[in-house]
């Protein structure tokens, strides 16, 4: 149903009060309001939308746990929650080998770090310390996860870090290479093993 995020657009935390969305709402419009600024209408209409859906607590709830996908008060969930969830899915992966990390957990939890409810909590605190290792903690696990799984997050990625997207489509070529390399290659090995019995028997003739 809904498609923006009005705490983004009113630069304010999920957890903001009432009055908070009230002076943020006063601030924006006065520096948006077409009579004073006409470069973009689009900008002052979607700030007037945010602030009807999220001033009313009816309408709020409803937009929480339709878009952010949670009731705000019930879950809070702080940058300094979402940190900690980051390094405990880092340690998991630090701590074993390789071959016995379990990748659809990985991907799982990286979708959860990943949720707009989250995304919307670091949005607000971008540019601190928080924010930029929930960052690099993440760009880690994407790295290990296998093509598919990356692909499949790679909306709620550029949602939460659209400064990669360069990045992201480097990685996402080169795992589809392994990918198909790793699919393939049993067939490619097959076909040279019988080129190879071909040619041993035509030149043994």
């Amino acid at each position: 149903m809904y498609q923006k995020n009005y705490y983004d657009i009113l630069q304010l935390h999920p957890s903001c009060t009432t009055e908070e969305i009230k002076k943020a709402y006063r601030k924006l419009a006065l520096q948006f309001h077409p009579d004073i600024n006409d470069d973009d209408k689009n900008i002052f209409n979607n700030i007037k939308e945010a602030y009807e859906i999220l001033i009313d607590t009816k309408t709020r709830t409803r937009y929480n746990r339709s878009f952010l996908g949670a009731d705000v008060e019930e879950k809070k969930i702080d940058i300094e929650t979402i940190l900690n969830q980051s390094q405990q899915l880092l340690q998991y992966i630090q701590y074993n080998d390789s071959l016995t990390l379990n990748y659809e957990l990985i991907g799982q939890y990286t979708a959860q770090l990943l949720q707009p409810y989250y995304t919307t909590i670091i949005h607000y605190n971008k540019n601190t310390r928080a924010t930029i290792d929930i960052e690099k903690n993440i760009l880690t696990c994407i790295e290990l996860l296998p093509y598919e799984q990356v692909q499949s997050l790679t909306e709620k990625f550029l949602t939460a870090f659209p400064n990669h997207q360069q990045w992201l489509e480097k990685l996402l070529t080169e795992k589809k290479k392994i990918m198909l390399w790793e699919k393939y290659s049993v067939v490619f090995a097959i076909l040279v093993a019988i080129g190879l019995c071909v040619f041993i028997a035509l030149i043994s003739k």
